[in-house]
This record gives structure tokens, sequence and C-alpha cells, in this order.
């Protein structure tokens, strides 16, 4: 499914089923597939193992996090089917394992199965994801602890706009999974911002956003 998105810099495609971001409406991926290997590495692979969000941001290019299809999370059949593809294919090694969203932190479970189940048959450099930092329970800690994923945290400034933009209480909530992060000392993450008209009709400046968060 191709979504078109309309910004103030210029018109966007957005892929769903590629995953891919494009000025054009023909872009077409031309990244390493399975069939496409340099010496059993994959350089990237993501997956897209939540279909659903918690949250409901109103500049959502993914249609609240299901991408313009049936809100669901992948189930423990189908990340079978995607871990023996990739095992059969001879993949000797991952360099970026990207579990995607939606909120990935919804499907935790499938989250630390996909990094167990293919630990066993090759090596992952890196596991990467990007999480609106809103679910925060014992599972996603002891996640973080054993596995120290690279997380991107979705935060977009103040309360004021951030809540307009993503949610009533959704701050506080992002707010509290960064500063477990901070208590914990990891460091293994990095802060997105999406700036806005609401940060303009709030006198909310780039460079203030840069500030905020320092």
């Amino acid at each position: 499914m191709i979504k078109k998105i309309d910004t103030d810099f210029g018109t966007y495609y957005f892929d769903s089923i590629s995953f891919t971001l494009s000025s054009s409406p023909e872009y077409k991926n031309t990244s390493n597939t399975l069939d496409n290997l340099d010496d059993g590495i994959l350089k990237k692979v993501v997956i897209n193992i939540s279909n659903s969000c918690n949250l409901s941001c109103s500049y959502c290019y993914a249609d609240g996090g299901n991408y313009g299809m049936n809100n669901r999370v992948m189930d423990f059949d189908t990340a079978d089917k995607i871990i023996q593809e990739i095992v059969s294919k001879g993949i000797k090694q991952i360099n970026r394992l990207i579990l995607f969203g939606g909120e990935p932190f919804l499907n935790i479970e499938l989250f630390v199965y996909f990094i167990e189940k293919l630990s066993k048959f090759l090596n992952i450099l890196k596991v990467e994801t990007v999480t609106n930092g809103t679910v925060l329970n014992h599972r996603v800690k002891h996640m973080l602890n054993k596995f120290h994923p690279f997380l991107t945290i979705s935060l977009d400034g103040p309360e004021v706009v951030h809540d307009r933009l993503r949610g009533k209480g959704s701050h506080r909530k992002t707010l509290r999974f960064i500063k477990y992060l901070k208590s914990i000392d990891y460091d293994n993450f990095e802060i997105a911002s999406t700036y806005t008209r609401i940060h303009q009709k709030n006198g909310i400046s780039r460079e203030a956003i840069f500030k905020y968060f320092y």
C-alpha cells in the first residue's frame, strides 16, 4: 500500500510493504534481499512485529501504527517462518536487526523471541527499535537489561505540544521511560522529535526544542 504524505517540504510516498519513504510513487526498493547476500551477511533486516500502537499521533504516516491494515501484532508462527527463511539462506550475520512497529513493545514477548531465536543460528551485531516510550513494564525492563538494544525514543518537546500531537498523558509516560533509562545508566538511546506547525503556533522554535532536551 502506498500512502501519500504532504509536508511543508514536499510530497512523499510511504510503502507499507517495503517500509520505504520516497519522493516518487514509482520508487522501487533496491536494497539487499535474502537472495542478494554478501558472504552470508545482511547489512540490515527490518521486521514489523506490531501493526498496533497505543497512541494516535496526529501526524502519523503509518495510519495510527497499522499502515492501513488491521490492528494486530505478529504471532509466533509467522516469526518462525521468517526465522526459517533467514536461516535457510545461510545467513551468518545480521549487522542491524531492526524490530519495528506500530509500537514494538506492545509485542515484547516476540521482540525477545526474535533476538533469542536468531542468535542461536547467527551473529547479530546490533539490535535497534523505535518506541514512543510509553510501555515500561517488568518484561520491557528485563529485555533492556539483557539485550541492550539501541532505542530511538519519540519525544516532541514540552508537554503542551507533545500531548497535543500524541495524546494526553503521553509526555509524562515518555519522560518516565527516559528517567528510568538514566537511573540504570542506559546510554544506548537517542531522542527523535518531530517539529510541526503546533510548535510554531505555540511559539516554540527548533532551537528551543534543542535546548529543551539539554
